[in-house]
């Protein structure tokens, strides 16, 4: 099975361009380069297809649950370590990394408790965080990375859209530095984020933007499906791997291979 990369941006959603939109003012190269030859689209990360009030974003914890789970958040079955569950019941080693945050230690805490998955908090910025991932994919030291990039949402607690687009552009630069050391070894990366945020002026609360969503697999397909959320990463990611999702998955498969 090829190894597999998901990366998860924190406060990077999608929106109108604006003065006070440090998102819309990055640049974005190698997504950019991805988009023009894998299937990319955006998904989004608030309000009903995540269980939420119309307008309710679902922030870090909310989001990152809903795509572990790949269900609503109102739906009380759900298993919110259920794409790790899917991972280990399939044999396959996954390593979850991410930056010195805050807001991912739960997760880490409740996979290493669990025997889910390594869990390492890596030094500095997404570019170390990068550098962990790229040694990862070349030692093999994990089948499946999941990575958790957090530059966009400590950047916009500054309130300044140009530390946001800063911040933008060096996520953009470890997606580059991460994605091609798996598919290089047959592997593939899918990459979104978990809430919206750096789009705002407001510093402090997420939004209820739309997140991208980027396949960077040589064999997916778009599926048919119209309106895409958060809940649909996990069912994704485990159908370009082959691996069945589990029943209490309520997400559609945004991307496909044929023949999975």
């Amino acid at each position: 099975m090829p190894p597999a990369l998901l990366v998860l941006f924190e406060g990077l959603g999608v929106a109108p361009a604006s003065p006070s939109n440090g998102v819309s003012q990055a640049r974005f190269p190698y997504l950019g380069s991805l988009g023009l030859v894998y299937p990319h689209r955006t998904i989004e990360a608030a309000g009903p297809a995540l269980g939420l009030a119309e307008g309710e974003p679902a922030a870090f914890a909310g989001g990152i649950r809903a795509i572990l789970s790949g269900a609503p958040l109102d739906d009380d079955g759900a298993d919110p370590l259920g794409l790790f569950r899917a991972l280990d019941e399939a044999g396959l080693r996954t390593l979850f990394v991410s930056g010195q945050n805050a807001d991912a230690e739960p997760f880490a805490e409740a996979l290493d408790a669990a025997g889910l998955a390594g869990c390492e908090q890596v030094p500095g910025d997404a570019l170390s965080v990068s550098a962990r991932v790229a040694l990862a994919a070349a030692r093999r030291d994990a089948d499946i990375v999941v990575a958790v990039l957090d530059d966009v949402e400590q950047a916009r607690a500054f309130g300044s859209p140009a530390r946001v687009a800063e911040a933008c552009e060096r996520v953009d630069d470890a997606v580059s530095r991460m994605t091609p050391a798996f598919m290089a070894t047959g592997g593939f990366a899918l990459v979104t984020a978990t809430h919206g945020g750096g789009e705002a002026a407001d510093p402090v609360s997420a939004t209820d933007a739309p997140v991208w969503l980027f396949v960077a697999h040589p064999d997916a397909r778009t599926s048919d499906v119209e309106e895409g959320s958060l809940v649909d990463v996990a069912p994704t990611f485990l159908g370009l791997l082959g691996v069945p999702a589990p029943r209490s998955m309520m997400g559609t498969p945004l991307a496909q291979v044929p023949g999975h």
